[in-house]
């Protein structure tokens, strides 16, 4: 029984080598040792803590001026591009309907007075087949009176009433040819108004050239109605004074012109028995320029 019992723990602490125990100062740097370095690893995670919260704080607001800000700028650039290139386009879409209305307008009055024109040239023929007509009476007249002249002696009644047959006949014809010179001269003016129509349809196409070319046959209309002996004088120098304020201002200040062919307009038009319509002066934006039809020189 006593050889298979368990030795006691004075047996074993006699048969073990004996360890050292670490004394008090031991345990006591251990422990500051611990210490010093859980406060350094605490620190370095403290530090880098720190510097992503610094790169945070630094860095966001650096990376939104950067790049967000000038973005988001850039963006609402772009909107009020797109806004305002649609605004301009709606009114460029507007202006140019209305400028082919004006147009269509202008095109259209242009084609009053040249039917007009038409008519009055008309007027003109019929009188002109008239007065030579009377130029024919007027002949068979003369050579009456001759005869009558020669046959005075015999039949002195005779004479005399054939000369007052004559004198009838010659007032008759005053009549007429100063009847035919006023229509005339209202043709005259209104080949000048049809070149002035011409002239501003010319300058709403941007063909100031020809528009110039306009003027300068109306001034020639206006020098032949000077001339006249029943020329209204003030009104014609009027216009003649205004074209030649257009002729100097075109081709470089259409605008200018405008404004003179417009005056010149208003006072070509009150030496007409009825009064036209005076165009819009609105400027037209319109297709390729029309070759322009020759005016009659007077």
């Amino acid at each position: 029984m006593s050889e298979n019992a368990s030795p006691t723990p004075e047996n074993s602490a006699s048969a073990a080598p004996s360890e050292p125990k670490p004394s008090f100062g031991e345990r006591l740097s251990g422990a500051f040792l611990a210490l010093v370095r859980f406060v350094v690893r605490l620190l370095v995670i403290l530090a880098i803590l720190g510097a992503l919260g610094a790169a945070v704080y630094f860095g966001v607001p650096y990376l939104y001026r950067r790049y967000v800000q000038p973005l988001e700028a850039l963006q609402a650039q772009v909107a009020t591009l797109q806004q305002q290139s649609a605004t301009r386009a709606e009114e460029v879409n507007n202006r140019l309907l209305a400028l082919q209305g004006d147009l269509a307008h202008l095109n259209d009055q242009q084609q009053a007075l040249a039917e007009r024109v038409a008519q009055q040239q008309s007027s003109l023929d019929a009188l002109q087949a008239r007065l030579e007509t009377l130029e024919k009476q007027r002949a068979a007249l003369a050579d009456q009176l001759d005869s009558l002249a020669k046959r005075l002696d015999a039949a002195d009644a005779s004479a005399a009433h054939a000369q007052a047959t004559a004198a009838a006949l010659q007032t008759a014809w005053q009549q007429e040819e100063a009847t035919i010179q006023a229509m005339q001269m209202q043709v005259v003016v209104l080949q000048a108004l049809e070149s002035l129509t011409r002239a501003r349809v010319l300058i709403g196409q941007h063909n100031n050239g020809l528009a110039a070319a306009e003027v300068a046959r109306a001034q020639a209309a206006v020098a032949w109605l000077q001339q006249q002996p029943n020329a209204q004088n003030e009104a014609l120098q009027q216009a003649a004074d205004h074209l030649t304020l257009a002729a100097q201002a075109l081709p470089a200040s259409p605008d200018l012109a405008l404004q003179d062919i417009e005056a010149t307009w208003q006072w070509l038009n009150g030496l007409l028995p009825h009064a036209t319509p005076t165009p819009t002066a609105t400027p037209a934006t319109a297709p390729p320029t029309p070759t322009p039809t020759p005016t009659p020189q007077p």
